[in-house]
């Protein structure tokens, strides 16, 4: 684990956050705390990605001081600016994580009771200990994982619920490897999983583009729902595989023009009409959409959490093409500006529609609103309600008559 200098020099022995001091009566008493340079509650820790390149942290909206699951898969790292005084030459301070436990007990480091999980031990003595530490670490002994196993590799990504961890600093003095004598605390909120993907999805087509609709969002949604996305992706007909095939009948006498269906062994896959192989994994997980993904298949979104359609307009920064078939996805976002698993897929083809309300507006109609439109997103689609259309046919017989008259006289 390696230390980050830091250039910000700070008044010794102050303390700000959590500060534990013992040996009271001694005046050489160790004290160890958070750097009074960084305030908050918690503090605003500075941010690295894999270079060492400052990270640029997500708006305040979006919990920018916690660990999302973008984070995780950037490999980012915290900083944790420490002011340590009156410490020995030969004395040990090191970094536990924790969910449930205080780690300055020996009994939740090691053995059948342990609850802390080390991020990293023999942190160099200075007045401003600043250390590093990669998220993956923080995480790597939270549930579903172990304190006694942690793992800080990429797999971690994606695991972890919404989950609070203390990262705990103990100093020890020299030859005591039980009990600190001074500790600091800090807070950090880990959440790598989104909502559930919305479910009810249904879907119009229009011109260049595709109107994507859904019920309800899943309880994994509900308190930290943020918006929707829509991906997609131009369908390819999937064949079934040459794995073989097994013949399979309702009736067991029945022959194959009975009911009887070919169906693929394991391994093969049967015919589909629409597919997509990047919105499937071929082991069967979930997709969770991140970057890269969204800048290669995003295709709308809408933020908020009352909506319930969304246009698909544009992909890759092109157009839906009409008469194009696209299978079409959503997945929905949380607080942590992480993305939920995408839901099952569907296909839709854009084309010119019969849409009388657009017919208007292209022809320079400026009407809207009151009785003759319905839909709460964006533009009436193909809505005019019998009042509108009658006061329509009404103006136009009425055109029809004068200018009759005219031609009379």
């Amino acid at each position: 684990m390696s230390s980050r200098s830091s250039s910000v020099s700070a008044l010794l022995g102050f303390a700000l956050g959590t500060c534990v001091v013992l040996h009271t009566a001694d005046s050489h008493a160790q004290t160890l705390a958070v750097n009074p340079a960084y305030p908050g509650n918690p503090p605003s820790l500075p941010r690295y990605d894999s270079n060492g390149n400052t990270v640029q942290k997500r708006p305040a909206n979006l919990t920018p001081e916690g660990v999302s699951l973008q984070d995780c898969l950037d490999d980012q790292s915290i900083l944790f600016p420490l002011v340590l005084s009156n410490f020995q030459a030969q004395a040990s301070l090191q970094a536990w994580a924790s969910v449930s436990g205080d780690c300055s007990d020996q009994t939740t480091r090691a053995g059948g009771t342990q609850v802390c999980w080390l991020l990293t031990a023999g942190i160099p003595l200075s007045t401003n200990p600043n250390v590093t530490i990669p998220v993956r670490e923080i995480m790597a002994g939270a549930p579903p994982e172990s304190p006694a196993a942690p793992d800080a590799s990429q797999n971690v990504c994606g695991q972890v619920p919404l989950t609070t961890i203390s990262v705990q600093f103990l100093y020890f003095d020299p030859g005591n490897v039980a009990t600190p004598t001074a500790s600091t605390t800090f807070t950090i909120q880990v959440d790598t999983i989104g909502p559930d993907a919305p479910t009810g999805l249904s879907h119009l087509p229009g011109n260049t583009r595709i109107k994507v609709s859904w019920d309800a969002i899943g309880e994994g949604g509900v308190v930290a729902l943020t918006g929707v996305k829509v991906y997609c992706d131009p369908s390819r007909p999937l064949a079934a595989t040459d794995a073989g095939t097994t013949l399979v009948c309702n009736d067991a006498d029945a022959d194959e023009d009975a009911g009887c269906t070919q169906v693929p062994n394991e391994g093969g896959t049967a015919a589909q009409d629409c597919y997509s192989p990047n919105f499937v994994n071929t082991d069967g997980s979930p997709i969770l959409p991140d970057k890269d993904f969204d800048a290669k298949f995003l295709c709308g979104s809408i933020s908020g959490s009352t909506g319930n359609a969304v246009y698909a307009r544009s992909v890759g920064g092109q157009s839906l093409v009409n008469g194009t078939n696209y299978a079409v996805a959503v997945a929905a976002t949380d607080a942590f500006d992480n993305v939920g698993p995408l839901s099952a897929v569907q296909c839709e083809v854009p084309e010119v529609t019969t849409d009388f309300w657009e017919d208007y507006k292209d022809a320079g109609g400026g009407a809207g609103g009151g009785y003759c439109t319905t839909g709460n997103v964006g533009s009436p689609i193909g809505s005019l309600s019998v009042l509108g259309i009658t006061g329509m046919l009404a103006l136009s017989t009425l055109r029809r008559i004068r200018r009759r008259a005219r031609n009379i006289r």
